[in-house]
C-alpha cells in the first residue's frame, strides 16, 4: 500500500508537473506567435504607410511629368526621407529574406533616381525625363512592395487562424486538465478509499470476532500489499491464541481432573482481612467428605466445618499461611448431618493471578484411627489370650480340686441346714468362675469358623421359637415377638452355630431390657445394592445412653448386678470373624436396635 501511495503520488506530481510545463509551453507557443501576429500587423502598418508614401511620391512625379505641377524641393525631400526611413524599417526586421533585400535594393535604387530627379530642379526638361525614369522604377517598387504586401496579409490571416487554433487546443487542454484532473483524482481517491475501507473493514470484522472469542475465524478476503501482511499477521496471531487456548483448556483440564479425583477433599478458600476462610472451591471429594452441596459450601467458613467454634484459631492459623507456612494438624471435622470424625488437615498458602489463597487438604482418618484401635485392641487380646491360658491352667485346676472336696465334705459329714447352704453357694460360686474362665478363653480364642450356606431367615425362625419358650418361663409379664422378615432368599455362606449364639444373646439382653410387657421386632432384608444381609433386633425396653452405647462391647463391661461383661465382646468378636459389624441405635426410654450386618461375599 505504501508502495501503491508513493506510485499515486508520483503519477499524480508527474501529471501535474506536465500539465504545468504544457501550460507554460502553450503559453509561451501563443505569446510567441502573438508577438509575430503583432510584428506583421506592424510589417503590414509600415507596408501600407510605404505604399502610401511610394503612390504619394508617384503621384507627384507623373505631374511633374505632366508639367502640371512644378515639386517644391522641400517637399520632395521630405518624401526621399520618408521613404527611406520606411525601408530601412522594413529592412531592420527582414535583413536576411530574399524578399526584402530584393526590396530595398529597389527602394535604394528608386531614391537614388529621386535625389537625381532633385538635382535637375532647375532644368524642367532634364527633370522630366528623369521623373520618367524614377516614376517606372517606383512602380516597379510598388507592384514589388504591393507583392510583399499581400504575402504578408496572406501569411498573416494564416498565422491568425493558426494562433486561434494555438489558444483553442491549449484552450481545451486547460479545461481537460481543469476538469479531467481532479475528477481522475477523485476516482484515483473513491478507488483508493474503497480499497482501504474494504480492508480496514475485513481486519475490523476480524477483531470483533476473535474478541467474541470465535477463534477459528480467518481472514479469507483477497488482500494486498500491507493489508495481505497484516490478514496475514492476524491469521498466524488468531491460530497461535486457539493453539495456546487448547493447551491451556488441556492444562486446565488435567489439573480439574486431579482436582476432582483427588481422594483428599480439597478445599480453595479466601485469604481477604474482610472474610478469612471463606470457601471459593471445593472438589467432590470435600462435597462427599463433609455431606454439603457445592453451592453450600460456597457460603460457608472454614470455622463452620470445625467440631467446635474455632474463629480465633482459623484467623491465626491464615495469619501463619500468608506468612509462608504450611499447618498441618489433626483435628475433629463436622458433617452436614452433626457427625463428627477426625481428620488429617494440612494447608498452606496459593497464589493465583497475585491473589492470595489459602489451600487446604482434608483427609478423613477415622478408619485409621479405627485400625489403630484394631491394632491396639488385637495386642491386649494376644495379651488377654495369655493371660486367659495361664489363668485357665493356674486357676482351673485348684478350683476343680476344691469343688470336689467340698462335694465330698457335703456327702461325709452331717452338716446343718446352714452349713450345708454355705457349702452349696461356694460350688455356685466356682461354677460362675468356671463359666468366666470359660467365656474368658472363648473371647480371648474364639474358636474358628466352619461356614457353610444357611439361610439366615429360617435361622432366625429356629432361634426365635427357643427364646419364646425361654421368655415364656422366665417372665411373668407377656413379650410379643414381630417378624418381618424380607421375602428374598437370604442365602449366606456362614457358621450357622455361632450366628445362633450370637443371636441368643441378643435376644436374652432384649428380653432382661424389657420391664413388663413388651415387643421385640425381628426384620431380616438386602442392601440395596445386594453386597450385605441386614439383621435388626429391636426392642421395646429402657434404651441406653450415650456412654453406656460406646463402652457396649469393651471386654467386662457391664451394666447388671450377675453379668461377666464379655457376652457382647464375644458376639462382636464372632461376627468380625464372618467380616462383618453390628451397630447399636439407642435412646434412654425409647428402646434399642442392634443390627447385624453380614458381607453376602466375606472374601470381599
Amino acid at each position: 500500500m505504501k508502495k501503491q501511495i508513493l506510485a499515486g503520488l508520483v503519477v499524480l506530481f508527474s501529471v501535474l508537473l506536465l500539465g504545468g510545463f504544457f501550460i507554460l509551453y502553450s503559453t509561451n507557443s501563443v505569446t510567441t506567435k502573438l508577438e509575430s501576429l503583432m510584428l506583421l500587423q506592424q510589417a503590414e502598418h509600415l507596408s501600407t504607410t510605404l505604399t502610401h508614401e511610394i503612390q504619394v511620391s508617384q503621384a507627384t512625379l507623373q505631374l511633374v511629368i505632366e508639367g502640371a505641377l512644378i515639386v517644391n524641393k522641400t517637399d520632395l525631400f521630405n518624401d526621399i526621407s520618408v521613404i527611406d526611413s520606411e525601408i530601412a524599417r522594413c529592412i531592420g526586421c527582414h535583413q536576411t529574406d530574399p524578399h526584402f533585400l530584393a526590396l530595398a535594393d529597389l527602394g535604394k535604387d528608386y531614391l537614388t533616381s529621386l535625389n537625381h530627379t532633385h538635382t535637375l530642379y532647375d532644368n524642367p526638361a532634364r527633370m522630366a525625363e528623369a521623373s520618367e525614369l524614377t516614376f517606372a522604377k517606383g512602380e516597379k517598387l510598388f507592384n514589388t512592395l504591393n507583392w510583399l504586401t499581400e504575402s504578408a496579409s496572406a501569411h498573416l490571416t494564416r498565422r491568425t487562424m493558426e494562433a486561434n487554433d494555438k489558444i483553442g487546443q491549449s484552450r481545451q487542454v486547460i479545461a481537460t486538465l481543469v476538469i479531467v484532473g481532479p475528477i481522475g483524482l477523485l476516482l484515483a481517491t473513491i478507488l483508493f478509499l474503497r480499497r482501504v475501507n474494504l480492508s480496514v473493514a475485513a481486519l475490523v470484522a476480524a477483531a470483533r470476532q476473535l474478541g467474541r472469542g470465535n477463534l477459528d475465524f480467518r481472514i479469507n478476503q483477497p488482500l494486498k500489499n500491507e493489508f495481505l501482511e497484516v490478514a496475514t499477521a492476524f491469521n498466524s496471531m488468531a491460530i497461535a491464541i486457539s493453539d495456546e487456548k487448547k493447551n491451556s483448556a488441556a492444562v486446565q483440564r488435567l489439573y480439574q481432573a486431579l482436582f476432582e479425583s483427588a481422594k483428599d477433599a480439597i478445599l480453595i478458600m479466601s485469604t481477604e482481612p474482610t472474610n478469612p476462610g471463606k470457601v471459593i472451591s471445593a472438589n467432590k471429594a470435600a462435597i462427599d467428605l463433609f455431606g454439603y452441596t457445592f453451592e453450600e459450601l460456597k457460603d460457608m467458613c472454614c470455622g463452620e466445618l470445625c467440631a467446635e467454634n474455632a474463629d480465633n484459631s482459623c484467623r491465626e492459623r491464615i495469619n501463619r499461611i500468608l506468612g509462608g507456612e504450611w499447618v498441618e494438624r489433626i483435628s475433629e471435622r463436622r458433617r452436614k448431618d452433626g457427625s463428627i470424625f477426625k481428620a488429617e488437615v494440612s494447608a498452606g498458602p496459593m497464589v493465583i493471578d497475585n491473589v492470595n489463597y489459602m489451600l487446604t487438604f482434608t483427609r478423613d482418618i477415622t478408619e485409621r484411627e479405627q485400625a489403630k484401635q484394631e491394632l491396639l485392641r488385637a495386642n491386649q487380646m494376644s495379651v488377654v489370650g495369655q493371660m486367659a491360658v495361664g489363668l485357665a491352667h493356674e486357676i482351673k485346676n485348684p478350683l476343680a480340686g476344691i469343688k470336689a472336696t467340698i462335694e465330698v465334705l457335703i456327702s461325709d459329714l452331717n452338716l446343718e441346714d446352714d452349713d450345708r447352704e454355705l457349702m452349696l453357694r461356694l460350688i455356685s460360686e466356682i461354677d460362675r468362675m468356671e463359666r468366666l474362665l470359660k467365656n474368658l478363653l472363648r473371647y480371648a480364642r474364639p474358636p474358628q469358623p466352619h461356614p457353610e450356606v444357611t439361610n439366615i431367615n429360617r435361622l432366625l425362625e429356629y432361634t426365635l421359637r427357643n427364646v419364646e419358650v425361654t421368655s415364656a418361663t422366665t417372665t411373668t409379664d407377656k413379650i410379643h415377638f414381630t417378624k418381618e422378615f424380607s421375602t428374598q432368599p437370604l442365602q449366606i455362606e456362614i457358621d450357622p452355630e455361632q450366628l445362633q449364639q450370637v443371636l441368643l444373646n441378643l435376644y436374652l439382653n432384649a428380653v432382661e431390657a424389657i420391664k413388663g410387657p413388651g415387643r421385640i421386632t425381628t426384620r431380616s432384608r438386602l442392601s440395596q445394592d445386594g453386597s450385605r444381609i441386614l439383621i435388626d433386633i429391636s426392642d421395646t425396653g429402657a434404651g441406653m445412653s450415650e456412654a453406656v452405647r460406646k463402652n457396649l462391647f469393651k471386654p467386662f463391661f457391664t451394666t447388671k448386678s450377675k453379668g461377666t461383661g464379655l457376652g457382647l465382646a464375644i458376639c462382636l468378636r464372632l461376627i468380625e470373624q464372618h467380616k462383618g459389624s453390628i451397630l447399636v441405635n439407642s435412646q434412654p426410654g425409647k428402646g434399642s436396635t442392634f443390627t447385624i450386618v453380614l458381607p453376602t461375599h466375606p472374601k470381599d
